[in-house]
């Protein structure tokens, strides 16, 4: 057992000269520093828009909407895409004050991390730990940080970082580390940092790791952790284990980690532990290539070479054990908060990323203050104090450049996309949500294009092929589109949407008996599918069997009460029979359901003329055009109407109207060269 000294080994000298709990002043000019700083780094990207998975989170999380979707946060597991509560909270009370706009959000993450590295100097400070301003300065600015502060999704590592370090600071005193030696415990003071930890788990679980930090700080201090430290340290322990497995649960059964993807074995999950943290390292001392994505690794135990890593973790760390009396234990001590904060994200539990790539640059936020620290502390400790600090702000200077011109990749999704598959190019999660982006775009043959792509680099992909026939659907490329939909459904046989899109794409081909077939067998997985049935409804119309139509019409009305979709084809089919009547009735229906379609308004004029009704038909035509003003056949038809009601000076305008709009209507002209004819007489 190391002997309990206060030599430099064991204990850093005081950084700032003081070791008081508030730093006053100066406090206030270092928050402020670093508050403005962090906006200053990341005001590339604080205009841009939502992002990956910023759709699930908040753009289009129902949860935000509503004063009941608070409770839904908090008491129902499920209702949000992981069981972060505090984080959707403040998504919550966010797209109130910022009305839905990706601004806010983006601003509150960047001072959320200038808020951490703030508190990361406050708490080494209390420790009395060397180079504390600095160590906050390298973690305010290097680049590996910018993946968790410029997404908005996670806000999940900047605001349980900001509890951790909160929760941390308030328990220092408890564990005898608040700068005096003895303890300071109190009821209030342990409640306070049980409430602190429990918002960082409700943040991100990943704060879980607080409770052994600190009982490795008082290794650090004292040598030993005293049972006195194991009882304050173990009620939070258990607290983190059990939030962390339901984090685990929602893993895999919401977000999808699990199936052959992650069928590890336990050497393979060995090899990614031991890999992973020199990968980590690796971007801390030199972070270039940066990447959204990074490649996949070839996992194979039998490679001698792929074992180097971790038993050169291992190594490093008998090592550093070997020569703690020597070097002191502080390195140990880093080395150990940063392995052991890395364990969510090590293989040993499954992550959905874990489908693309083993590592991720947010996977190391928490991590990194140990790193950060340790570096600060030894140029301290191995460079003259004035020439220390200058290289090390010049150091924070260059990374905060670095950050400032990644924090430009995150602006919006198609540059985020384009900069991944520049150093990631056979990547099929980008080149996928590459090809959703184009699609989005409307750009539907570049869509295709990197589909392909995706397809290539992962043939038994359904999710990539099913995207593929998508996109070949929409460029107009239908027959093409089948082959996708049906190698995505053999892939997976539960993925029933390629199967109707297989059917819609049949209904295009004007093969009607072969869609309503793949619609019928759609039926037993979604039965109470109104859209389905409208589908499957059009598809026995077009093959004559009329009857058969009209019931899966009516199922889907009852389905969906206020959908217009049924109505409207039960109107199509009447009109087709020549009951002009009962057209009229389904039509009322469809825009008693959807006051605002514009077909159901234009159909049930027309239907209205059918049926020699045209002065009704009339106010119908200006209720369609007032929904959409522009449109060249309303104009057209009222003109007509007009016409038929010898009101020819009246059908002008809506014929010169319709002209405008299709200066190519040859009937339009002349329509109207005739109204003029008549209204001149």
């Amino acid at each position: 057992m190391a002997p309990r000294t206060r030599s430099p080994k064991n204990r850093p000298a005081e950084a700032d000269g003081s070791g008081a709990a508030l730093p006053g002043p100066m406090g206030a000019w270092v928050l402020g520093a670093f508050l403005l700083l962090a906006l200053m780094i990341y005001w590339p990207s604080l205009g841009g828009d939502f992002l990956w998975d910023d759709d699930d989170y908040v753009s289009q999380n129902m949860t935000l909407r509503s004063l009941g979707g608070l409770g839904q946060i908090w008491f129902e597991i499920g209702a949000t895409p992981q069981y972060y509560p505090m984080v959707h909270t403040t998504f919550w009370v966010e797209w109130r004050l910022f009305n839905g706009s990706p601004v806010g959000f983006r601003v509150v993450n960047a001072l959320l991390h200038g808020a951490n590295a703030f508190l990361l100097w406050l708490v080494l400070r209390r420790l009395r730990v060397a180079g504390a301003l600095l160590a906050a300065a390298l973690f305010l600015a290097h680049p590996v940080a910018v993946e968790s502060v410029a997404w908005i999704t996670e806000r999940k590592n900047v605001l349980s970082l900001f509890f951790y370090l909160l929760a941390g600071w308030v328990a220092l005193p408890l564990f005898g580390l608040g700068g005096r030696e003895e303890r300071e415990f109190s009821p209030g003071r342990y409640a306070g940092f049980l409430a602190l930890y429990l918002a960082a788990l409700f943040s991100k679980t990943v704060a879980c790791s607080l409770p052994a930090a600190l009982l490795l700080l008082v290794y650090w201090r004292r040598g030993r952790a005293a049972g006195r430290d194991w009882a304050l340290a173990l009620p939070a322990l258990a607290l983190g284990v059990g939030l962390a497995a339901i984090t685990i649960w929602m893993e895999k059964v919401h977000v999808g980690a699990e199936g052959a993807d992650f069928d590890f074995s336990v050497a393979d999950r060995f090899l990614i532990a031991g890999r992973a943290p020199w990968f980590y390292l690796g971007k801390i001392v030199w972070p270039a290539p940066l990447s959204f994505i990074y490649p996949r690794w070839e996992l194979d135990p039998a490679s001698p070479l792929q074992w180097l890593f971790p038993l050169a973790a291992a190594a490093l760390i008998a090592l550093l054990w070997w020569k703690r009396t020597a070097w002191g234990r502080g390195p140990l001590v880093a080395v150990l908060m940063f392995g052991g904060t890395l364990v969510p994200a090590l293989g040993f539990v499954d992550v959905y990323p874990f489908v693309f790539s083993f590592v991720a640059d947010h996977f190391q936020y928490h991590a990194s203050l140990a790193l950060f620290v340790l570096a600060a502390a030894l140029l301290l400790r191995f460079v003259p104090r004035q020439q220390a600090f200058l290289t090390g702000f010049l150091i924070a200077a260059l990374l905060a450049v670095v950050s400032w011109k990644r924090a430009h990749v995150y602006t919006n999704l198609e540059t985020l996309w384009a900069d991944t598959l520049e150093k990631n190019p056979e990547s099929w999660m980008p080149l996928n949500n590459m090809g959703l982006e184009m699609a989005r775009q409307g750009r539907h043959e570049e869509a295709v294009e990197y589909y392909e792509r995706a397809v290539a680099v992962r043939p038994d992909d359904a999710l990539a092929n099913y995207n593929l026939g998508t996109a070949l659907m929409e460029a107009g490329r239908v027959e093409e589109s089948l082959a996708s939909f049906e190698e995505s459904f053999r892939i997976e046989p539960r993925r029933v949407e390629a199967r109707l899109n297989k059917g819609a794409a049949l209904l295009k081909l004007d093969r009607p008996a072969d869609a309503a077939a793949e619609f019928e067998a759609a039926l037993p997985s979604l039965p109470e599918d109104p859209l389905l049935r409208v589908n499957y409804g059009k598809a026995l119309a077009q093959s004559g069997r009329v009857d058969k139509a009209l019931e899966q019409w009516r199922e889907a009305a009852e389905l969906a009460p206020g959908g217009a979709a049924p109505w409207m084809e039960m109107g199509l089919v009447a009109m087709e029979r020549g009951r002009h009547g009962e057209a009229i009735g389904y039509y009322r229906e469809a825009i008693a359901r959807d006051p605002g379609s514009l077909p159901a308004h234009v159909n049930l004029a027309n239907a209205l003329v059918k049926d020699n009704r045209p002065k009704e038909a009339l106010a119908i035509y200006d209720a369609a055009l007032v929904l959409d003003p522009k449109n060249a056949d309303c104009h057209f038809n009222k003109g007509v109407v007009l016409m038929d009601l010898r009101l020819f000076a009246e059908a002008i305008p809506h014929f010169e109207a319709a002209l405008a709009l299709n200066p190519n209507d040859r009937e339009a002209l002349a329509r109207l060269t005739e109204c003029r004819r008549r209204a001149a007489q």
